[in-house]
């Protein structure tokens, strides 16, 4: 090798190994020099309350008692990825004026390319350290097994790209027969040769629980590796008639917290936990109509830190 493409070669590769620090150092920072209420801060999704400004979001965060945000930052969001360098820094501005903080972000983003870069890095440089990515989607005409292979390596350049950026993305399992993760076995094959340092899952109670029902233990103990974070909501079978699966308050369905305890105690590095309310209809508010959503936020946040502090009985 000639000098000139060793150095090269060296560079790079300091570069990588600095990026990969930087996650690392990132992933961390609830973890050090913080009391033990901020290690896993506690996010609400807002994409109920995208219609307001900036600070009428902050306010309803204080009235929520939530610690911050997880916000839309995605087509048809709170902020369009396009304008993603101008505005998540406005958000986040104005949460912080109110002691509140951008903790993660909802993205359509599922490889790298497009907006990617300029969302992932105005995330990062905005404090946020963790951000949800878009879903993988079945064609159902095809292979199933062929499509996670598909995706796997689209997933594989994202972690990387991840990781030089100095974030990291969480895959949310979902209920639906069109979505990958939604029984988890596919996600576990997704996620095998990925370092979670730079994309992990976040583990969906509501999901998790409707989907895989009483073998919901053996499901956690396959994904357990690759979960960073759990998003916390609920749900319930009803027989009016013919069963039938309904959203509720995070108190009243099946997930519990010895289920919520049984995931939270075995990750490895704390992390934002997001709280998502469904059950009063999930379409953006008109600003002045948000009173019993607030109130139901503000329930929902109230048990996922009992829980929190519960022994899981």
């Amino acid at each position: 090798m000639q000098r000139r493409d060793f150095l090269h070669s060296l560079g790079r590769l300091s570069l990588v190994c600095g990026a990969a620090q930087l996650t690392t150092a990132k992933s961390e920072i609830f973890a050090q020099d913080q009391p033990a209420e901020m290690q896993w801060p506690v996010a609400i999704f807002t994409k109920v309350f995208q219609r307001h400004s900036y600070d009428q979001l902050a306010e309803l965060v204080v009235a929520i008692g939530a610690d911050g945000v997880e916000a839309p930052v995605r087509r048809g969001g709170h902020i369009e990825p396009a304008d993603a360098a101008q505005e998540v820094p406005k958000m986040a501005a104005a949460l912080a004026k109110v002691g509140k903080r951008l903790l993660l972000a909802s993205t359509d983003i599922t490889a790298p390319g497009g907006h990617t870069d300029a969302v992932l890095k105005s995330l990062r440089d905005s404090g946020v350290t963790h951000y949800r990515t878009g879903y993988y989607r079945y064609d159902k005409g095809k292979s199933r097994l062929d499509q996670v292979r598909r995706f796997a390596e689209d997933a594989k350049r994202l972690a990387a790209l991840n990781q030089q950026v100095g974030i990291v993305g969480v895959y949310q399992n979902h209920a639906g027969d069109q979505y990958l993760g939604n029984v988890i076995w596919d996600l576990a094959m997704l996620m095998e040769r990925i370092d979670p340092a730079g994309l992990g899952v976040a583990l969906d109670l509501r999901h998790l629980r409707a989907e895989i029902g009483v073998s919901w233990r053996a499901m956690i103990d396959l994904i357990q590796p690759h979960v960073a974070t759990v998003f916390a909501k609920n749900a319930t079978w009803t027989n009016d008639g013919k069963p039938q699966l309904v959203n509720v308050p995070l108190a009243d369905g099946m997930a519990d917290a010895a289920m919520f305890r049984t995931i939270w105690k075995r990750i490895s590095r704390p992390a934002p936990l997001s709280v998502h309310v469904e059950y009063l209809g999930q379409n953006p508010l008109p600003v002045g109509e948000t009173a019993a959503m607030v109130a139901a936020c503000r329930r929902d946040v109230a048990v996922l830190r009992k829980w929190m502090q519960s022994d899981g009985k």
